[in-house]
């Protein structure tokens, strides 16, 4: 069977546009279309017509059965790489200079977000340049290949010089090897902005991860950015790691997610657009 929802952020929002994104998931074959959606002002939601306007799609592939059969968490995507992409589409400056993403599985956060990055509700949804190198990781070698199959497919849908390999590059990271490394770090592997989502789910994840978070970040101006489910312990463990004892300044906030999921029976184009409608009225 197949799924279809549509999500946005439940946060301050500017009076002109926002996004949206829409994933239809074929759960057989373990594919989700994913869509980025610019939907207009507030003001006009009166309005049933679908005024939204498709900004990005690509087909994303998983790894089908990949964590039934043993693999790794990130053989398929979680809805924590959904609130990064979207909350760096309203907050672009926020991912800057050089950046590197721990446990990017299969690619859904780390493309979204360097898309979403692109459009900005200040300048009415149009592509804007800017210069950032992002660095997408993972431990599993299975999990990189369908990564690099997914980055070449969103390249193919997007603008394909976002993706070129000076400004997209995909890297093995074992965050065990950080507990051996005695450096505290250096330029040639130190990065401007470290983003995670969903990444932490066992204790023994904690150190390593934290010793990795502390030496990836290059100066007192780099920033971590780590989104997860607020019901997930081991985040509250890795955030008590690094204030006690990596004496970082951390801060927690709420971002709030909602969901709209299509019926089967609804799935024609007139309810789609009723329900896109539904992203731009739910406060």
């Amino acid at each position: 069977g197949k799924s279809h929802t549509i999500y946005r952020l439940n946060q301050s929002l500017p009076k002109n546009n926002e996004l949206l994104l829409e994933e239809t998931f074929d759960i057989e074959r373990a594919r989700k279309s994913i869509t980025l959606i610019g939907s207009p002002s507030l003001s006009i939601e009166e309005s049933d017509d679908d005024l939204t306007t498709d900004l990005f799609s690509f087909d994303l592939q998983e790894i089908n059965g990949g964590v039934k059969n043993g693999g790794s968490t990130g053989c398929m995507t979680w809805e924590s790489s959904i609130v990064m992409s979207l909350y760096f589409a309203l907050n672009p400056d926020e991912l800057r200079g050089d950046v590197i993403e721990l446990g990017s599985g299969v690619g859904l956060g780390g493309i979204m977000s360097t898309v979403a990055k692109r459009f900005s509700y200040g300048n009415d949804l149009l592509p804007y340049e800017d210069d950032i190198h992002v660095t997408l990781t993972d431990v599993n070698e299975d999990v990189l290949n369908m990564l690099r199959r997914n980055i070449d497919t969103a390249a193919k849908s997007f603008d394909g010089a976002i993706f070129e390999e000076e400004k997209v590059q995909i890297q093995k990271l074992d965050w065990f090897d950080f507990l051996f490394d005695e450096s505290n770090g250096s330029d040639e592997i130190s990065y401007d902005t470290v983003i995670a989502s969903d990444c932490a789910y066992l204790n023994s994840q904690i150190v390593p991860l934290s010793e990795a978070i502390a030496k990836l970040l290059r100066d007192d101006g780099s920033k971590m950015h780590m989104f997860a489910p607020y019901n997930r312990a081991v985040i509250y463990d890795l955030v008590q790691q690094l204030r006690e004892v990596k004496e970082m300044d951390v801060r927690v906030d709420d971002i709030k997610l909602s969901k709209c999921r299509v019926k089967q029976s609804e799935r024609d184009a007139t309810d789609v657009a009723l329900w896109r409608k539904w992203g731009r009225e739910r406060k």
